[in-house]
């Protein structure tokens, strides 16, 4: 027996991470010369900041890459603006200007940053505070420095003539309460192929691991620096928008780490050729327990790109899978009178306008017995992407899979028609605008931060633009449960014959990078949406993210309470790029564990189906 090692998967390397044993270097440190003023009606103040670079730092300053401040959302106040000052054709301007960048281990310079600009109505008395700023500097190889938050904010007072009271002034409290900079000691390792023939397909991935006393709390991004090689063209780079992280969960703390979705990497060229793509600077951002940003750089990334061919030879790609239309047509289980319907998986789907404004907890349970929404359940985000994908194949639009998610002029069209199909959302605000759009919440677990999940469609239809005219797709987290322009995507599925023999889409169990979701798991009778994360790689244990009551689905899965084990009879396994096999899985509650955590106690091989 064997556990999610198929010929055809790619085998994840744990690579074992030694702590490190690093020297203290001082931080780079930035302040305002000045921190208090009045000022005038109609007067000026020019922001003056100073950079230290200390001596036993161990890195150059290179150059300034913008700034942030926090102020009354982003304006000063009223009857006043704050513009940056770049009248010296360089992004800091120096005070003096013999000095400034690069800044050098040991060197400080001042330099003009922001102009506070009053208006002659500004009233007096009136306090502004531009509060946590912060600076983005970048070092040797363009690579970024953690991110320094000035030790003191700036307060001003309108006072006449830009003369006041000075205790008044002093005893306004300065204090930056995220001052210095993150101190976290971090290492990012990656794991792809080094070679890979023309025409493949390549994942990225890799595992964040904190060595410092210093905990992770969360991170911001996955990025990289530059892009050089023969094959930069001919990839198309997917950053990871959900899911991203696995094996794993913040805050990590010294010692723990994390598995993460770096970018996958798909061939687009027209001609297979050989070369080499190389992607500099591959870095995760991440957060300290204050919220200030660290860069956690990994090795570049070198891959050889070979062609058994001497010449470069024309590329061969998939056809457009043969799907039906979407129907719209009436029904009278829905509030609305309508649902669509996609033969090509046989599913009912509520229009997004019936449950537009709902809270999350207020659609589950109108899916009750009795409620409005009985019979459908809340779609998982693969059932709501097949139907995206279903539509644009039925479509006929020459458009790949992977880029789903994002905006292209060439998606224009297809928004616009499922739109009128699954319905918009729009707030009054937005009626009679030049965007259109529909988004509604879905059954999978958010990222940390997020509250709910949600998808949408968008088309923009701006002539006034060359780019105006576009549409996208979009999936994501979402940091509230309700929200006027949001509904939520409710689907019926076909009858089954209730054995788990029925079950041909990953859509009903779905697993990837180390996230399960059952659609249905009957427990004692009563049916549950379930989400798991795997917490051991080693043992194959999965901990309880979210349980949902579910009212409309057969079972994908059944829950024994004598035996304490959970059965699966069909596990959709994916398999990067596109594949997905199955298992027969059986899976053991450890007992005493609060999230509930289950053990894999059997796996084995299920033969693919016929759709």
């Amino acid at each position: 027996m064997h556990f999610f090692r198929p010929a055809r998967t790619y085998c994840l390397l744990l690579l074992i991470l030694l702590p490190l044993q690093v020297i203290a270097q001082s931080p780079i440190t930035a302040d305002l010369v000045t921190d208090r003023s009045f000022v005038s009606p109609g007067g000026e103040i020019k922001l003056v900041i100073e950079i230290t670079n200390p001596a036993d730092s161990g890195i150059t300053v290179e150059r300034y890459g913008g700034g942030g401040y926090g102020v009354n959302h982003r304006q000063p106040g009223p009857s006043a603006k704050l513009n940056i000052i770049d009248g010296c054709g360089q992004a800091l301007c120096p005070v003096d200007a013999s000095q400034g960048f690069p800044l050098p281990p040991g060197s400080s310079a001042q330099f003009y940053w922001y102009a506070l600009s009053v208006a002659s109505d500004a009233p007096a008395g009136h306090v502004y505070r531009v509060s946590s700023m912060s600076l983005k500097l970048t070092g040797p190889e363009f690579r970024s420095i953690n991110d320094v938050h000035l030790q003191r904010d700036f307060v001003a007072i309108v006072a006449p003539d830009g003369q006041g009271d000075g205790a008044t002034l002093n005893a306004l409290d300065t204090t930056n309460p995220k001052a210095g900079s993150a101190n976290i000691n971090a290492t990012l390792a990656l794991n792809y192929p080094d070679t890979v023939r023309a025409g493949r397909h390549v994942e990225v991935s890799g595992t964040l691991h904190n060595h410092g006393d210093e905990p992770i709390v969360g991170y911001f991004i996955l990025g990289s620096d530059r892009h050089l090689g023969s094959h930069v063209n001919a990839y198309r780079q997917i950053s990871c928008r959900f899911k991203c992280l696995y094996h794993g969960q913040f805050p990590l703390e010294q010692g723990e780490s994390i598995d993460v979705l770096f970018r996958q990497l798909y061939y687009e060229d027209d001609f297979l050729f050989a070369g080499n793509l190389n992607i500099m600077g591959p870095h995760a951002i991440v957060t300290d327990r204050l919220g200030r940003n660290a860069y956690v750089y990994a090795d570049d990334i070198d891959i050889n790109v070979t062609h058994t061919a001497s010449n470069p030879t024309p590329a061969v790609y998939p056809a457009i899978p043969a799907r039906e239309p979407l129907v719209l047509s009436t029904s009278s289980d829905s509030p609305s009178g309508h649902v669509v319907l996609d033969p090509n998986t046989g599913k009912h789907w509520l229009p997004l306008s019936v449950s537009q404004g709902m809270s999350f907890s207020q659609v589950v349970a109108e899916t009750r017995a009795g409620g409005r929404f009985e019979g459908y359940s809340i779609a998982s985000s693969e059932e709501v992407k097949t139907l995206f994908l279903n539509h644009n194949h039925a479509s006929q639009l020459d458009y790949p899979d992977y880029a789903l998610f994002g905006g292209h002029r060439d998606l224009h069209g297809v928004t616009g028609t499922l739109l009128g199909l699954v319905g918009e959302t729009l707030v009054d605000a937005h009626a009679g605008g030049t965007t259109r759009y529909g988004q509604g919440m879905v059954a999978d677990v958010p990222e940390p931060g997020g509250q709910t999940v949600i998808m949408g469609v968008r088309q923009q239809n701006n002539t006034g633009s060359v780019f105006g005219m576009s549409g996208s797709f979009s999936l994501g987290s979402f940091y509230f449960t309700q929200y006027d322009g949001m509904g939520t995507w409710l689907v019926k599925s076909p009858a089954r014959t209730g054995t788990g023999q029925a079950l041909h889409s990953k859509d009903e169990v779905d697993f990837r990078y180390g996230q399960l979701f059952i659609a249905s798991v009957d427990v004692a009778g009563q049916t549950y949406q379930v989400s798991l994360r795997v917490i051991d790689k080693h043992d194959l244990t999965l901990e309880l993210v979210s349980i949902v009551d579910e009212f409309s689905r057969e079972p994908a899965a059944i829950y024994d309470v004598q035996s304490l084990i959970l059965q699966i009879p069909r596990l959709g396994y994916f398999v990067f790029p596109d594949d997905t096999v199955y298992f027969d899985v059986e899976m053991v509650l450890v007992p005493g564990t609060d999230p509930m955590q289950f053990r894999v106690i059997s796996a084995v091989d299920s033969p693919a189906l016929p759709i």
